[in-house]
């Protein structure tokens, strides 16, 4: 069976392929080659809502695009920057979980329900005692080291029930003295497994360190609550990234580097298409650069705009439009003496200038999902497929069914991921 590509004869057409449970790369039925990770790490992806596995160090998380994407068929990329877990014994494996996690409940480790990661989970179980009136108790904490003006972003999966009191994420930041100089929270509902992030932005002058968990607010005679948890992280940084497992000591996961090669590309005129999901700053989802700043042609996506934009000889030409987060079809167009264009889920922007000349000295190899080779500007986020044209796509291509929310569904995504598995 022919391999199914994308419409208009691109020279290049990369899909997420699996490889094993939860990992894979970016595989090109055009050229018949892979990409190359260079990730010298082990890290972990979901295969479903609520269940991580492990990823082999020279792999690509791979996880169900119908996570991000609402009937959504194959895979995406997760291509993330590097980062530390903090926590210690994050996944609840010691023996003893009170040696490094705190609470005001009764602690255990507990396999009542499966675990997202590993084979254990920790188990809370708090009943409001005689005289409590309106007060706060401590599920689960932890204290870690973090300094002043840094970002810290906790995360963990956690179901249960209570009855009569409210559940809350929290973070405190903590000086030497050990006095709180400051608290943020989240309302936290309990059920069904949950993932729930928080971010502590801008740590307070003074911080050495934060506590950070779940707490009940709220807590009067007999109230109740029963909690489990799953897969902790507290990171620096604006947002929460993967889950990185952590036993006696922090954990960092190095960024995702994904290269693919360029040979027929077009060096004058050309088309970039990609299917991304949700990511959570402005990042690069393809990368064209000459290694030099301002030497470079790119896609990238903003917390407000998609754009195409050119770097020649340090002279900027820019397409963009305003955009949500939304799961979609981000493209660009170019050719040397026209004005850049910038489609996203099939609507049109122009540059205002036309690009003059394209950046000089560009490489064999583009970047997909961040900058450069230490992983700047990572995506962290989901990239289903990049495809690359010679050619500079016209207006009514870039807006047809056959470019927008045909490929963003990712039907023939499954297709040539059967046929390459076989």
């Amino acid at each position: 069976m022919t391999p199914y590509i994308a419409p208009h004869s691109p020279v290049a057409d990369w899909r997420a392929v699996p490889q094993g449970h939860g990992y894979g790369n970016y595989f090109d039925p055009v050229t018949g080659t892979w990409a190359t990770v260079t990730r010298t790490t082990p890290k972990t992806a979901r295969v479903a809502a609520d269940k991580l596995v492990d990823v082999p160090a020279g792999y690509l998380a791979l996880e169900p695009w119908s996570l991000h994407k609402t009937g959504g068929v194959g895979l995406a990329a997760i291509i993330e920057e590097s980062r530390t877990n903090a926590y210690l014994d994050s996944y609840f494996a010691a023996a003893d979980i009170s040696a490094a996690w705190a609470s005001d409940g009764t602690l255990t480790r507990s396999t009542d329900v499966p675990a997202v990661y590993g084979t254990h989970t920790a188990k809370v179980v708090l009943t409001g005692g005689a005289g409590d009136s309106n007060a706060t108790k401590t599920l689960l904490s932890q204290e870690r080291p973090y300094s002043a003006a840094q970002n810290v972003t906790t995360s963990a999966w956690v179901r249960g029930s209570a009855t009569g009191l409210t559940v809350q994420r929290f973070i405190e930041a903590i000086d030497a003295s050990n006095a709180v100089l400051g608290t943020v929270v989240a309302g936290l509902t309990l059920g069904a497994w949950g993932h729930g992030t928080l971010t502590y932005a801008n740590l307070p002058t003074g911080t050495v360190k934060t506590r950070s968990g779940i707490r009940a607010i709220g807590v009067d005679e007999n109230d109740t609550v029963t909690l489990y948890a799953s897969a902790a992280q507290s990171e620096v940084g604006s947002f929460a990234t993967s889950y990185i497992p952590t036993t006696t000591a922090a954990v960092t996961r190095n960024a995702d580097v994904v290269t693919v090669p360029t040979a027929g590309w077009g060096a004058t005129a050309g088309t970039f298409s990609t299917v991304v999901g949700y990511n959570a700053a402005s990042r690069r989802i393809l990368t064209w650069t000459a290694g030099i700043t301002y030497n470079e042609i790119f896609l990238q996506r903003s917390d407000v705009t998609d754009y195409l934009r050119a770097f020649s000889g340090g002279v900027s030409t820019i397409a963009e439009q305003n955009a949500t987060f939304a799961p979609r079809v981000v493209s660009g167009a170019y050719s040397v003496g026209g004005y850049l264009t910038q489609a996203t889920a099939g609507v049109i922007k122009k540059s205002s200038s036309v690009l003059a000349a394209m950046p000089a000295n560009l490489p064999g190899v583009a970047y997909v999902g961040s900058a450069k080779s230490d992983g700047y500007l990572a995506f962290s986020g989901p990239i289903a497929r990049v495809t690359v044209y010679d050619k500079a796509l016209t207006d009514e291509q870039l807006a047809a069914a056959d470019m927008t929310t045909d490929l963003l569904t990712g039907l023939d995504t499954a297709r040539i991921t059967n046929e390459v598995t076989l």
